[in-house]
C-alpha cells in the first residue's frame, strides 16, 4: 500500500466515478481501474459498490478512506515540516480562490512568488466562496483567497485589505437628484435609503457579494420586494445599466468588466457597511507552511 494508492482511493470516493477521479488525478481511466482492482484483491474485499448514482463506499471502503485521509494528512504535515527545514527549496502550495478574486490577485502575486521560489509547485483551485471554504476544511487547499465574513467558524483568516462596494444604476436614473459629490471621489455618493421601492438585480443568497448587498439594504431599512437574481457580477452590472434594477458590486471589479451601456456607479457612506475584506483563509487546526507564509507576506506587501 503506497501513499499514491491511498490518494487514488480517496479521490475515487470523493468523485464517485473512475472517469472523474482519473481526470482529477491526471492518470488514465484504465490505469486507475486496475489500481482499484489490485487493491481490492490485496485486501480480498470490495471497497465500492456500483450503483446508478455512481460508486458508493462499502463498510470496508469507509474504514479504508477514513484511515487513508488521516495518513495522507499526516504525510502532508510531515512534508510541510520538511519544506520549512529545507528553506523553501522544494514544496507545493495549493491555493483556492473565487474566479474574480483570482483574476485580480494572481497576475500580480504569482510572478513575484515564482521568481523568488521557482521550485515550489503551485496549484490553483477555483470555485464559489462556499466551495473554497469546504476545500479548506477538507485540506484540499492549503490556503484560500476569500472575502469576509466567512461562513465556517473553524476557518481562520489574515486580512489583506478592504474594498468598497458601489451601487450600480442606469446612467440617466431618476435617482440622480439624490447624488452628492465628495472631494477626490471619482463617483458621486448616494444614500441607499433612496433605493426604497426600487427594483434590484442581486446575486444568490449563498454568494458573498449578495451577503454584502443584504447588509447594505438592511442598514438602509429596505427589504427588496422585486429583484432579478444572477450569479454573475458582470450580468448584474449590465442589467442595472439598462435600467432593470439597482445592483451592488465591489468597486475594484469595475475594471474587470465591459458593458454595452455605460452604468452609473455611486459610492455609499461607511455607516451602511458597503465594503468587504479580502483575506487569506486557512484551517485553524493546520500549521501554515513556509510557502503559504511567504505567499501571505508577498500579498501584504503588494496588494
Amino acid at each position: 500500500m503506497t501513499l499514491k494508492e491511498l490518494q487514488y482511493i480517496v479521490t475515487i470516493a470523493e468523485e464517485k466515478s473512475i472517469s472523474r477521479a482519473s481526470a482529477r488525478l491526471y492518470v488514465s481511466q484504465p490505469y486507475l481501474s486496475q489500481c482499484l482492482m489490485r487493491i481490492e484483491r490485496q485486501h480480498d474485499m470490495p471497497l465500492f459498490r456500483r450503483t446508478q448514482h455512481g460508486l458508493v463506499l462499502t463498510f470496508a471502503g469507509e474504514q479504508y478512506v477514513e484511515t487513508a485521509r488521516k495518513i495522507v494528512k499526516l504525510y502532508n504535515d510531515f512534508e510541510t515540516g520538511l519544506c520549512e527545514i529545507s528553506n523553501m527549496r522544494k514544496g507545493r502550495l495549493t491555493i483556492g480562490t473565487t474566479i474574480h478574486l483570482g483574476s485580480m490577485v494572481f497576475s500580480t502575486i504569482l510572478p513575484i512568488f515564482r521568481e523568488l521560489y521557482p521550485n515550489i509547485e503551485l496549484r490553483l483551485e477555483e470555485g464559489p466562496s462556499q466551495k473554497i471554504e469546504e476545500y479548506i476544511i477538507a485540506s484540499k487547499v492549503d490556503i484560500g483567497l476569500l472575502h469576509c465574513p466567512l461562513k465556517d467558524s473553524a476557518i481562520s483568516y489574515i486580512p489583506i485589505r478592504e474594498n468598497n462596494f458601489v451601487a450600480v444604476l442606469h446612467k440617466d436614473s431618476h435617482l440622480e437628484e439624490f447624488f452628492y459629490k465628495k472631494e477626490e471621489s471619482p463617483y458621486p455618493f448616494i444614500d441607499p435609503k433612496h433605493f426604497s421601492g426600487e427594483k434590484f438585480v442581486l446575486a444568490y443568497p449563498y454568494q458573498r457579494v449578495r451577503q454584502i448587498a443584504d447588509q447594505i439594504l438592511a442598514a438602509a431599512g429596505i427589504q427588496p420586494l422585486s429583484c432579478l437574481n444572477t450569479s454573475s457580477v458582470q450580468t448584474a452590472m449590465c442589467l442595472s445599466a439598462v435600467g432593470l434594477g439597482v445592483s451592488f458590486m465591489p468597486e475594484n471589479y469595475i475594471s474587470l468588466f465591459n458593458c454595452p451601456v455605460e452604468p452609473q456607479f455611486c459610492r455609499m457612506e461607511e455607516e451602511f457597511g458597503a465594503k468587504w475584506t479580502m483575506a487569506v483563509a486557512y484551517d485553524s487546526k493546520d500549521m501554515l507552511s513556509g510557502p503559504a507564509k511567504e505567499f501571505i507576506r508577498i500579498m501584504k506587501e503588494n496588494m
